[in-house]
């Protein structure tokens, strides 16, 4: 959540530099947009990480715990993509 407010805020600061201070580059993703989808992407971990803990809890204690690994790789390919969006709109701002 932090890196996407991090990215919005950024994306703004350079609304107010003057023109010739930096390159002018048309940008294809907005990079106040990626932030907010990186900060809701955040939120929403955070929410599924909560629900998921209670689910892991309540199965260890019952000792019938079985891993999920297919949801880690959701969420890595989740957050690998919304990264390399970012990235990709800051090459094109630098």
């Amino acid at each position: 959540m932090a890196f996407g407010f991090v990215i919005d805020r950024f994306a703004l600061f350079l609304r107010f530099v003057p023109l010739g201070a930096v390159r002018s580059t048309p940008m294809h993703f907005g990079s106040s947009r990626l932030g907010l989808a990186f900060a809701a992407f955040g939120c929403a971990l955070a929410a599924f990480g909560s629900w998921r803990y209670i689910a892991v809890e309540r199965g260890l204690a019952r000792g019938n715990y079985r891993p999920v690994p297919g949801l880690a790789m959701v969420v890595g390919g989740a957050t690998f993509l919304i990264g390399a969006l970012v990235l990709a709109s800051l090459m094109r701002i630098l």
